[in-house]
């Protein structure tokens, strides 16, 4: 029994250079997408089945992330696709109809994640399924005039029966039109078997058979014989060729010869039927002859009408007919030769016919000629003695031939100044034709029955030589049935069957309800009984058929739900399409129990297996009656470390990035990175998407905006984990610069890049123009003495102007305007004092 066949061809990409996707390591291995088949070799039936697309990991099959499959194969003729494109995630079905037998190539790729696979797909042929037709005469050989039917059975390309699920109209044909039959018959629903009725003519030789319904192979040729024998008659045309209308009349010589070519003596009167293909040309003078006791042949004269060629035929109840070609040419032509005609096998004792002809060119003319015959070896034919040709016109008179011994002799036929003629003869001990007496019996019918079917059978009077013989009388015929070792269950009984008077077959139905072989034996008084091998099938499949379980993927992650497929082969690893419903049961661990049906006419059944949260094995029973399988797999995985980091445009950690990472089948998590940058997830082998944050604010005066990745922009990341890996994240900070003071303006407070220069200042407060606080330097995060300096952001920054109270400037102006006044004053005193110029005294 086959196992299960998996089909994975992997095309590995780095992960470095595919789009989306993080490199778990230079050491790591690639993705691989596997394509997996439930069947070692799925049944060219033209219906659909499903294969799964999974990715193959380390640690086994992982499910696929959603995502777009493009298919297509290599040969439609073999395997068609029903889909280009297939859209999900998990464990993908791929629907594919397998077409005819034969290798396809499916070639699956998921342009998303980067990767292909090619799978070659074997298809094959499915034991019980219907696939074609079958016909088969009964009987195969027919007298003139006699009814028969017609077996029409739908098989397996094994040629088994196989039931038919919705019916079929099945149209009959034949050719050449020597028999009459049913134009078309219907198999009925749930059932193989129909017959038709068939009716032979009047004229002898093989038909054949077809039939013909819409989803079935048509069948091939099944032969019917009308008037078959062994023995067969032979003509012989003296001459075969004349020139007319000088010659008018030939002689039709009719012999009795075996399939050897020996003569066969009649034991009765055998009537023969002379015609003719052209009567335009030449006729028989009499339409029956006839070959009395105790003779090979008989012969009669023909009459040449005209010009142009024909064939005369002779044909007799139980003989194969015989024809021979006829030609007459217009017009008269000087003779050039003497021509010999007569038989070229004769019977010992027997005498036969010679015609003698002077002949043109190989036709005979009506002119008499001196001649004479001679043999080289009178002891084996002796011809009687002639001295002229014995051809002329309105006559075609016979010099005799008689065999005097076995063996073979040469005639010579001479005329002056003619080319001699020669006729080269045979002589035999002759047979002895019996005639239609029968001598034993036949037995025909379908090989492989389905049990508890009733179907016709046929019994069949045949001669010694085996073609049919017709009962001279009401033959009563005794049909027993005989167990082969292993026959379960009851017999037919007995049955007399009755074959008609000038018939030579019967029909009779027989239902057979046990399983296993049987012989049938037909016997009647005064024959050689017959019998015939028949099979009665039962349980599911015409063969044994063996249950097998498989499960797809073999190898499951845990988490995923994996499906397990119940289906029947033969020995042979042959899918089988069951007759009957099959009904399995199946129990595993857990308590785990599940019921599934593989339908008649159908190929499997599926059950959906349980998903498991973490590492178990797994052991499952199957069984239907006395048919038992099992299958062993494993749920397993090992935690692999995801590693994620988070680094600043220049490369130093970033704490406090919240990332999330979400596997295939539904698992969900965020991590934070620490101190260091990092942030460290344990999780289960697959694919997985990770998502950074666009912006993030990890801290107090700390403000995130994501750049990239080292596989490119987007924030989002695929990862195939296999192995430990590590996905690494860049982003832009920006720190806080908080510049405070109590007096004066300051300049500097801002969101600034990491590593940009920020240029933080402060100008004391002006009563009246005069400052009235002095700058005694910054405080907060960093110590400066003066009032504006340049600093490279590297951290958020607190800095506070501290000032003291400072009143010297104004004390000076003050004093300066009371000195300035205590002069002015001074000044205006004297010149109050002095006279006034220009006064006289």
């Amino acid at each position: 029994m086959r196992r299960l066949a998996v089909l994975t061809i992997s095309l590995l990409v780095a992960l470095s250079s595919m789009p989306g996707f993080a490199a778990a390591s230079a050491s790591s291995s690639a993705p691989s997408l596997a394509v997996i088949s439930p069947f070692p070799e799925l049944p060219a039936v033209g219906q659909t089945f499903y294969v799964y697309a999974a990715l193959r990991t380390s640690g086994g099959y992982a499910p696929l992330p959603q995502t777009y499959l493009v298919v297509s194969t290599s040969n439609s003729s073999v395997l068609r696709v029903a889909l280009g494109a297939v859209r999900g995630g998990g464990y993908l079905a791929i629907p594919v109809v397998p077409v005819s037998p034969g290798t396809a190539v499916l070639t699956v790729s998921a342009p998303a994640l980067g990767l292909s696979a090619n799978a070659t797909i074997t298809v094959g042929r499915a034991v019980g399924y219907p696939y074609g037709l079958s016909l088969e005469p009964l009987p195969p050989d027919l007298l003139y005039g006699e009814n028969g039917s017609i077996l029409v059975e739908s098989v397996d390309a094994f040629g088994n029966p196989a039931p038919l699920g919705s019916g079929a109209s099945v149209s009959i044909y034949s050719y050449p039109k020597l028999v009459s039959h049913q134009a078309a018959v219907t198999i009925p629903r749930g059932s193989y078997m129909a017959y038709a009725s068939l009716s032979a003519g009047n004229s002898s030789g093989t038909a054949n058979l077809f039939g013909v319904a819409q989803g079935l192979s048509p069948s091939g040729p099944a032969g019917v014989t009308v008037g078959r024998s062994e023995p067969r008659l032979a003509v012989t045309l003296m001459p075969d060729s004349v020139r007319y209308p000088g010659a008018d009349l030939a002689i039709a010589l009719v012999q009795i010869l075996d399939p050897s070519g020996r003569p066969l003596v009649a034991d009765f009167p055998v009537r023969v039927f002379l015609s003719s293909s052209n009567g335009d040309v030449v006729e028989p003078l009499s339409s029956y002859i006839t070959i009395p006791v105790g003779s090979d042949h008989a012969w009669a004269e023909l009459e040449v009408t005209g010009t142009g060629n024909a064939s005369l035929t002779a044909q007799a109840q139980g003989f194969l007919s015989g024809s021979a070609a006829f030609s007459s040419i217009p017009g008269s032509a000087a003779p050039t030769s003497i021509e010999l005609y007569g038989p070229s096998a004769v019977a010992l004792g027997q005498t036969y016919p010679l015609v003698l002809a002077a002949a043109a060119n190989g036709s005979a003319v009506s002119v008499v000629y001196p001649a004479v015959v001679t043999s080289d070896n009178p002891g084996v034919a002796s011809p009687l003695p002639v001295n002229t040709s014995t051809y002329s016109s309105g006559a075609a008179s016979t010099a005799n031939l008689t065999a005097e011994g076995i063996g073979s002799a040469t005639l010579t036929a001479s005329s002056q100044g003619l080319a001699p003629g020669y006729l080269r003869v045979s002589a035999y001990e002759p047979g002895t034709y019996m005639g239609g007496i029968p001598a034993r019996l036949a037995l025909y019918g379908p090989g492989r029955l389905i049990s508890g079917t009733g179907a016709e059978f046929c019994v069949q009077l045949l001669t010694s030589y085996g073609y049919p013989a017709p009962a001279p009388s009401p033959t009563g015929v005794l049909v027993q049935f005989y167990p082969a070792p292993g026959y379960v269950g009851e017999l037919p009984p007995p049955m007399e069957v009755e074959i008609p008077a000038g018939s030579s077959a019967a029909q009779f139905n027989v239902t057979v309800a046990g399983s296993g072989a049987l012989t049938m034996v037909a016997s009647a008084e005064g024959v050689s009984p017959a019998s015939l091998e028949v099979e009665s099938l039962s349980g599911p499949s015409p063969v044994q058929p063996y249950l097998v379980a498989s499960v797809v993927p073999p190898e499951p992650m845990a988490g995923a739900q994996p499906i397990l497929y119940l289906y029947l082969e033969d020995a042979a690893g042959d899918i089988i399409s069951p007759w009957t419903p099959v009904n399995v049961s199946v129990i595993g661990p857990d308590g785990f129990s599940a019921t599934a049906t593989i339908p008649a006419g159908g190929f499997y059944a599926s059950v959906q297996l349980p998903s498991m949260p973490a590492s178990a094995s797994w052991y499952l029973v199957a069984y239907s009656g006395q048919l038992g399988t099992s299958a062993r797999f494993n749920y397993s995985y090992v935690p692999v470390n995801l590693t994620i980091e988070a680094l600043s445009a220049v490369g130093t950690p970033v704490q406090g990035i919240r990332v999330g990472i979400r596997g295939s089948w539904g698992t969900a998590i965020n991590v934070t990175t620490d101190q260091g940058g990092m942030a460290i997830a344990r999780l289960p082998p697959g694919v997985y998407e990770v998502e950074f944050p666009e912006s993030a604010a990890p801290a107090q005066g700390i403000a995130a905006r994501f750049q990239y990745t080292p596989n490119g922009s987007s924030n989002v990341v695929w990862v195939n984990l296999t192995s430990p890996a590590a996905v690494i994240a860049r982003y832009q900070l920006y720190y806080q610069v908080t510049v405070l003071t109590a007096h004066g303006v300051a300049s500097g407070s801002g969101l600034f890049p990491q590593g940009s220069i920020d240029i933080v200042s402060v100008s004391p407060t002006r009563i009246l123009g005069i400052p009235g606080y002095a700058f005694a330097g910054w405080t907060g995060t960093r110590s400066e003495s003066s009032p504006s300096f340049s600093m490279v952001v590297e951290s958020p920054q607190l800095l506070i102007a501290e000032w003291r109270a400072d009143w010297t400037l104004l004390y000076v102006l003050i004093a300066i305007v009371l000195v300035g006044a205590i002069a002015a004053a001074l000044v205006l005193g004297r010149r109050s004092a002095a006279p006034p110029e220009g006064a006289t005294v």
